[in-house]
């Protein structure tokens, strides 16, 4: 039945017999709405290909047999949404081209283009241009942070907003450290998908850093605590084993990089920060764990201070060697951090190894703000802080002897 399809109409009709009924829609022709008894509206597009007949006698091209193709369902596509597909589609058949093969071949380059898919076709690039010393973690980030949640997704339908609810994913679950590598290798697909032409911009272009990680609240996940000890020790003293100590006690840079051996008390086996060199002005006590004060004990006692590159004479005190020479031996996609990072990372793990919020802020100097209250609890909560930086020593060298 042919029918001027108007909205009204088409939201009112209903097809009461047994059969379903067609209505060929005369505005747009090739439109049809069917309806059937169930009361399910939906669109399809009748066409004929020029050229599927043959050809005339004087050349031109003869059409075919007519096709249906099916569009979408009414209320889902409405009726100017159907009208604006057909106008579309009207334009691939002029050209003698069936949009049903079109859409063959659309679906099978969406299932040939899947991230997953597309990643690998990436990885293997990489390979075999041989720059990176490290290839090995482009895999396992396509591994473990990407494939497992977009990976089956076709490379054209990703959108910004499925990277930035990814990122939040792995944000909640504090992993900072794979946040930012699925940011960075979701860009680096996109990008080899632009080169490919699989797509006609990268998504998460201009992202910014502050959605993988905040400057203050930066903690090392358990993996980035392996990489920084390794790191660390592959350094070497001095700077390598301060930051050790600092890993260790969660103390400010300064309060161990400055640290000079009249501090170290052999019969407490701790470090005692004069008020002087102490945030607070209060004199602070740092019990040494096992590993800590294994590390002082191969330092030789030359000068005055600990960790020195003249003999003690003065402390180390360049923050551009310590991070050029550190990041070097960092992996290569870990997300940037500071020492400071190290103390908030102490502070956060300290809870899920049984210590209480009040001990693990002792353990961190923040007490009493009275003076004389700060100098009597200086030895007061000694034995509490000891076992509490032992714990965090233990679950250290646990996550090192395993890795």
């Amino acid at each position: 039945m042919r029918k001027n399809l108007t909205d009204l109409f088409v939201q009112n009709v209903k097809q009461r017999g047994s059969n379903r009924a067609d209505y060929l829609d005369t505005s747009d022709p090739g439109l049809v709405l069917r309806v059937s008894p169930s009361g399910v509206k939906s669109w399809s597009y009748l066409y004929k290909v020029p050229g599927e007949g043959g050809l005339t006698r004087t050349g031109k091209p003869r059409k075919g047999r007519q096709h249906r193709m099916t569009l979408g369902n009414y209320p889902m596509m409405t009726l100017g949404e159907a009208r604006e597909k057909v106008r579309d589609l009207k334009t691939s058949v002029g050209q003698g081209v069936d949009p049903r093969v079109e859409a063959m071949v659309i679906a099978k380059s969406k299932a040939d283009n899947t991230v997953e898919l597309v990643g690998q076709r990436m990885y293997q690039r990489v390979l075999d241009e041989g720059v990176l010393k490290r290839p090995d973690k482009i895999e396992s980030a396509l591994r473990l942070y990407i494939n497992p949640y977009l990976g089956q997704k076709p490379i054209s339908e990703v959108t910004r907003g499925d990277v930035k609810a990814l990122i939040a994913r792995f944000m909640k679950q504090q992993k900072p450290s794979a946040a930012e590598a699925a940011k960075k290798y979701m860009s680096r697909i996109f990008n080899f998908a632009l080169d490919e032409e699989l797509i006609d911009r990268n998504p998460i272009d201009g992202l910014k850093r502050g959605h993988t990680q905040s400057k203050k609240d930066r903690v090392l996940d358990d993996e980035e605590l392996i990489a920084a000890w390794n790191a660390a020790d592959d350094l070497g003293y001095p700077w390598g084993d301060a930051v050790k100590l600092l890993m260790l006690t969660g103390c400010r840079k300064r309060e161990i990089t400055w640290a000079k051996w009249s501090e170290i008390k052999s019969n407490e086996r701790a470090l005692i920060i004069p008020s002087e060199r102490y945030k607070t002005d209060q004199t602070l006590l740092v019990p040494l764990s096992d590993t800590a004060w294994s590390i002082l004990q191969t330092i030789p006692r030359d000068g005055e201070y600990i960790f020195s590159v003249n003999g003690g004479e003065s402390p180390i005190n360049s923050d551009t060697y310590l991070k050029r020479h550190l990041t070097k031996r960092l992996p290569e996609d870990m997300p940037s951090w500071t020492l400071h990072d190290l103390r908030r990372t102490l502070r956060t793990n300290m809870p899920r190894l049984g210590v209480s919020g009040e001990i693990a802020e002792r353990v961190l100097g923040h007490g009493p703000r009275d003076k004389i209250e700060g100098i009597y609890n200086l030895y007061g909560y000694a034995d509490e802080k000891r076992d509490a930086l032992q714990r965090y020593d233990d679950f250290l060298r646990g996550l090192i002897n395993d890795q």
